[in-house]
This record gives C-alpha cells, structure tokens and sequence, in this order.
C-alpha cells in the first residue's frame, strides 16, 4: 500500500460523511445489503458512521483507504470501521462486490456476544482488516442466489 499524505504529514483529501439513517435506501433496519456489477463503485472519498464488509467476487479494484492505496481482488474482503475514509480509484471492467454495512450498534452487539475482545482489536488495529475466503465465490457457492440478488 501506498501512504497517501502532504509534506507536512496532513492527509490530502477531505472525506464525506455517510450516515446509515440518512442513506438514500430508506431501510430502517441494521442492516443494508448491495450486489455490485456493471457499474462503477464511488469515486468519493468518503466514511461511515457504521462498518461495511466488502467481498470482491470478481475482478480487481484500487481503493484508497485511509490516505493509503490498496488493491483488491477476487475472494477478498474488507472491513471498514466507522471512521476509516475511503473510495475506488480504479477496477477492472469484470467487478462483482457484495457489500454489507452494518449499523454500528448492531455489529457493536455481535461483537460483544461472539468474543469481548472482538470489537476492540478490530477498533485498535492500524491497518485495514482484509480476510481471503479461501478461493469459494458465494455465486459458485449458491447459484441460485445469483437469479435473487437484486443489482443496484
């Protein structure tokens, strides 16, 4: 990953707050699940007030997280903590990306009741979570589920 600062140190862009009760989904619940294809992923440098899990189905993408680049491929993802600021700077004509932003109470409950530690080394860690899923796409997985996905 490439750090992405001024001379003096200071972070070059600004981001954008998104809110999860102000997205523009009008889901009042937890949780706000999209399947990505054929489109291209934001371009805003933005951050959450909630965390987001980004799984790349297929192709790459470039994202800038938190001032640093970071490429992306098939079978990763990525947690995004409230707070961290990020965009896509580019990705391949072939990206499919599941994402699922969790209202920051809710995954702050789950932590919690899954381990109590959980929630503060994934708080506490510097660099940016990213985990493999071990080279099984959930399309390939379920191929049904791929018919039921709604695209946005």
């Amino acid at each position: 990953m490439r750090n992405l600062v001024s001379c003096q140190g200071e972070p070059i862009l600004k981001a954008v707050v998104y809110n999860f009760q102000n997205s523009n989904y009008g889901i009042q619940q937890n949780y706000i699940f999209q399947f990505v294809k054929d489109r291209k992923l934001t371009n805003i440098y933005h951050s959450h007030d909630f965390y987001e899990l980004i799984w790349f189905l297929n192709g790459s993408g470039t994202q800038l997280l938190n001032e640093q680049e970071m490429i992306c491929t098939k079978n990763e993802i990525v947690l995004l903590r409230p707070k961290d600021r990020h965009c896509f700077t580019k990705q391949s004509e072939d990206i499919e990306v599941i994402s699922l932003s969790v209202k920051k109470e809710e995954f702050e409950l789950f932590s919690r009741a899954y381990n109590s530690f959980l929630l503060k080394h994934i708080d506490n860690v510097s660099a940016p979570i990213r985990f493999n899923s071990a080279g099984v796409s959930i399309l390939d997985a379920f191929p049904k589920a791929q018919q039921e996905i709604t695209d946005y």
